[in-house]
């Protein structure tokens, strides 16, 4: 029954092309866990319990969750995201629906990067990675010209040094440039901004300020 409501709601939303990707087993997996709708949801979701079947369906979260966000107040995405810049304040405030869906990128790609690094640091290779993936993910659904809006907005604060910021700004935009190759070529999607990640990682690409080597998983 929760599966027809996501798929009521994906019509809705004009998504079912997301549906026709997921695998139906993953749907089946979330319904299961009865997650609550809402700004949990991506927590909630990412915390059920996963088997040999269903250990790629935590990737979906931010698809799976999104179908259930629909509009949201100002205050419940600071509750999710407390570091916020003013200028994301401002975003919001504007794009409630859409900054609401960036961020749920945000958590897609600090998913996607765990599957290769054993964890989630400041100025690192995993901290390349993260901005890297989310930038694709954004350019992806929301084009190149608001995903760096927000981007820009997100580092627009006074808590890192000027050098963290160019590595950020730099590796952004590295991101919103490959989607934008891979869209000539293939997709952009989470799996292909991941491959291309590592290979900008070995080419010498992409800023990190504190390397730790091949510490992956």
């Amino acid at each position: 029954m929760r599966f027809v409501r996501l798929l009521i709601a994906a019509l809705l939303l004009g998504n079912t092309e997301l549906l026709s990707a997921m695998p139906l087993y993953c749907s089946d997996w979330f319904a299961a866990a009865r997650v609550r709708p809402g700004l949990m949801c991506m927590l909630d979701c990412m915390a059920i319990r996963t088997s040999l079947t269903t250990a790629i369906c935590p990737n979906w979260c931010a698809d799976l969750c999104e179908l259930n966000f629909g509009g949201v107040a100002f205050f419940e995405i600071s509750k999710l995201y407390p570091a916020l810049t003013m200028s994301e304040r401002a975003l919001v405030s504007e794009f409630p629906s859409e900054m609401t869906r960036a961020y749920a990128y945000s958590w897609k790609a600090e998913r996607l990067c765990l599957t290769i690094y054993k964890g989630s640091t400041a100025n690192d290779e995993s901290d390349a990675c993260r901005h890297f993936v989310w930038a694709g993910l954004l350019t992806s659904h929301f084009g190149p010209r608001f995903s760096v809006t927000v981007l820009d907005a997100h580092e627009d604060t006074l808590l890192q040094s000027v050098e963290e910021k160019a590595m950020d700004l730099a590796n952004n935009r590295a991101g919103v440039l490959a989607c934008e190759n891979l869209r000539l070529i293939s997709q952009c999607n989470g799996e292909n901004l991941l491959k291309t990640f590592l290979d900008s990682l070995v080419q010498k690409r992409l800023i990190v300020l504190s390397p730790r080597g091949k510490k992956f998983k």
